[in-house]
């Protein structure tokens, strides 16, 4: 029994990373969401293919569809993402998409986001903002997101900047 193990672990080590491996190729063929202009503290992001193994965000540093961004307690990070300038607080989590029309889609998980839209309304798509349990769809303006407290008191709230935005609770009455 010994000897069978001997020989099966590093065969099934050899697998994991080969696993690791192809996602991470994978992970290559992603659409690219955007990417990082500025840091201040400890920011990371996760890609749910390569295994989330947290990579350090610095300036320049490319982000794509399915990431996941965290800032540490006192950090922030600023996002340019197809010509919307996404800022992320601190002690926040973020998950960045892409919708059906090829604009951002950031969904907050927790913490804050401000989302600065430079383009006029006739460029481009409206980009998708969302907490938990609040989604809207914004082009010309700008927006933040909130969420506060724990899973089991958390609230949100979505605010437009500037004109009024139609916002969509979630699984329940609008």
């Amino acid at each position: 029994l010994a000897l069978l193990l001997a020989v099966l672990a590093p065969a099934a080590a050899r697998a994991e990373e080969l696993g690791a491996a192809e996602r991470c190729e994978a992970a290559a063929k992603r659409r690219l969401a955007g990417f990082v202009v500025a840091v201040s503290g400890a920011a990371t992001a996760e890609s749910p293919i390569c295994g989330r193994v947290p990579r350090q965000l610095v300036c320049g540093e490319l982000v794509f569809e399915g990431d996941r961004v965290r800032t540490a307690a006192s950090a922030r990070v600023d996002l340019l993402l197809k010509g919307l300038r996404a800022e992320v607080g601190g002690g926040s989590e973020v998950r960045l998409g892409i919708t059906a029309d090829g604009a951002p889609d950031v969904e907050v998980a927790q913490g804050h986001v401000r989302m600065i839209d430079g383009r006029t309304d006739a460029e481009g798509p409206p980009y998708r903002l969302a907490t938990p349990d609040l989604s809207t769809l914004v082009r010309g303006a700008g927006s933040e997101a909130a969420v506060e407290g724990d899973s089991a008191s958390a609230s949100s709230r979505v605010c437009g900047r500037g004109s009024p935005i139609d916002v969509t609770r979630l699984g329940g009455v609008e």
